[in-house]
C-alpha cells in the first residue's frame, strides 16, 4: 500500500521498486498469533488495519450507545454503517448505494438498503485511485500479486451481524473480483452482498444475494 502511494507518502508510484522482494514482507500468513500475544515470524513486515478501522469504529459506538440503552440508532464513519431498531418514523433504517463514478454526489444512488439490526460497508475503486503514464492505479492490491487489482468489480456493499466484518469481506472482495466474490457469497452464511460491475460496455451492472433481495430497492422503481 505505502509503495503504490496510498499510505501516509500521498498518491505517487514510487521509483525503482521490487514488487517481488517486497512480497517477502507481505500477507498475514507471516504473523503467528494466538489469545495472549502476536509474533512476526520476518522483520520489516508491520500491520495495517484501515481495511477494518471504520467498521470496527462504527461498532464500538454501536456498543456504547447499547450499552447506555439506546435501542434505535444508525451510526456511520466514513461510510460504513451499524444500523439498529428502526428511525424516526418507526421504518427500518434505509441507507442508499452511490453509484459508482468519481463525480456521483450522495443523491445519486443505484439502490437503497434497508437494515434490520446489521453493520454494512462499502469497498470501492472508482474514488481512491490516480493516473500515471496513462494507467489507472487504484488504491485496491492484491497481495498475491504485489500489484492493485484490474477487473469488472467497480463497488462491494457486504452486510453482516456487525460492520468490522462487513468490512473486511467488502474489501477482500473488491480484491478477489466480481466472480470469486459471488462464489464467495455462496459459501458464506454470515454475509449478504451487493456487487456493482462493469457490464463491457460503458455501463454496469448489479448482483445481490438472495437474502438481501427483500431488502432491496431501486430509486426508479420507488
Amino acid at each position: 500500500m505505502n509503495i503504490w502511494g496510498f499510505g501516509p507518502g500521498g498518491p505517487e508510484l514510487k521509483d525503482s521498486v521490487d514488487i517481488k522482494n517486497i512480497l517477502q514482507v507481505v500477507r498475514f500468513s507471516k504473523i503467528e498469533y494466538d489469545e495472549n500475544q502476536l509474533r512476526k515470524k520476518v522483520s520489516g513486515i508491520y500491520l495495517d488495519f484501515s481495511a477494518i478501522a471504520k467498521g470496527y469504529g462504527s461498532d464500538v459506538v454501536a456498543d456504547y450507545l447499547q450499552k447506555k440503552g439506546i435501542v434505535n440508532y444508525l451510526v456511520e464513519i466514513g461510510g460504513e454503517l451499524v444500523a439498529h431498531g428502526v428511525n424516526e418514523k418507526g421504518e427500518l433504517w434505509k441507507v442508499g448505494v452511490n453509484r459508482p463514478e468519481e463525480s456521483a454526489n450522495a443523491a445519486e444512488l443505484i439502490s437503497i438498503i434497508a437494515l434490520q439490526d446489521r453493520g454494512m460497508a462499502t469497498s470501492g475503486n472508482y474514488r481512491n485511485y490516480y493516473v500515471r503514464d496513462s494507467v489507472k492505479i487504484s488504491h485496491t492490491i492484491n497481495p498475491a500479486t504485489g500489484y492493485p487489482v484490474n477487473h469488472t468489480l467497480l463497488s462491494a456493499t457486504v452486510l453482516a451481524k456487525d460492520c468490522m466484518i462487513a468490512d473486511a469481506y467488502a474489501t477482500a472482495m473488491m480484491v478477489m473480483g466480481k466472480d470469486e466474490a459471488i462464489l464467495l457469497d455462496e459459501k458464506v452464511d454470515e454475509i449478504e452482498v451487493f456487487l456493482i460491475y462493469d457490464d463491457g460496455n460503458g455501463g454496469f451492472k448489479t448482483f445481490a444475494s438472495e437474502r438481501l433481495k427483500p431488502f432491496l430497492s431501486f430509486p426508479q422503481e420507488n
